[in-house]
């Protein structure tokens, strides 16, 4: 079994106070975060901690308190670097330490990462991304979500109670403006071409297109769309992946020219 949590922040009393956590003190936080641990992760499991497992200023004390707190955690820990995670915390000797990682629990793709993002591998494919850092200023989306301590009541968790949250969630707004097989990949076209092959074929900012194998070495330059904008199809050499404008005018319509000079219309 796998499960996931991230920013216990360990030790780390001033976290506290930023975070409005529940606690008197510190030694109260760090009961209760592995009392959390100790009473669900089996000595088979294995744990994802997604960064921060504490601070990354500390003292030599804390430094021993943060070493016998890791021995005292149940299961196979991994580690997800975070932002606090310094050279000596990564030194623990952790099953593995990664600065992201791709993994398939129960046939669903997760990619860990120890900040939210807006597409990862797997995607646009039901794939789902687990982060932290935030704590508990956001909750995440319909496909990327939080598992950090301050929104888990401080305890790890599984991907059914994960998946389960996830539904609940709203879509992420920019999700169909990014990746491969976006939603304007279907409606954008070129409006015409000195190529008559190329005339209403679609494509997209995100590469929704791929232009025939005998343009690929050409260079174009792009027109502003109807609707004023210029974006990075106004750039040279975009010749594998042209997008439609800045501002994701879909309805506009480009006029490509083939080696023309940039600037010239």
């Amino acid at each position: 079994m796998h499960w996931f949590t991230a920013d216990p922040h360990y030790s780390h009393d001033r976290i506290i106070g930023f975070c409005d956590r529940p606690f008197p003190d510190v030694a109260a936080m760090i009961a209760q975060l592995l009392a959390e641990c100790r009473s669900r992760v089996g000595p088979d499991n294995d744990l994802w901690i997604l960064g921060d497992f504490t601070a990354g200023r500390s003292t030599d004390a804390q430094r021993r308190e943060v070493r016998g707190i890791y021995h005292a955690l149940p299961g196979r820990k991994h580690l997800i670097r975070g932002n606090h995670d310094e050279d000596w915390v990564c030194d623990l000797p952790w099953d593995s330490v990664a600065e992201t990682a791709d993994i398939v629990v129960d046939k669903r793709r997760l990619f860990l990462c120890h900040y939210p993002m807006i597409t990862w591998p797997g995607a646009r494919h039901q794939g789902l991304q687990l982060f932290g850092h935030v704590h508990q200023n956001w909750q995440g989306s319909r496909n990327s979500v939080n598992v950090g301590a301050d929104v888990w009541n401080f305890r790890p968790v599984t991907l059914p109670e994960i998946e389960r949250r996830a539904a609940k969630l709203p879509v992420n707004p920019l999700r169909d403006r990014v990746g491969p097989g976006s939603s304007c990949c279907a409606r954008a076209a070129v409006g015409s071409s000195t190529r008559p092959w190329s005339r209403g074929r679609p494509w997209c900012a995100t590469g929704g297109l791929s232009w025939p194998r005998r343009t690929r070495r050409s260079s174009f330059w792009g027109r502003p769309c109807a609707n004023g904008c210029r974006g990075p199809a106004c750039l040279p050499g975009m010749h594998r992946r042209l997008s439609l404008c800045q501002g994701g005018h879909a309805a506009g319509r480009i006029h490509l020219r083939r080696d023309a000079e940039p600037g010239r219309s």
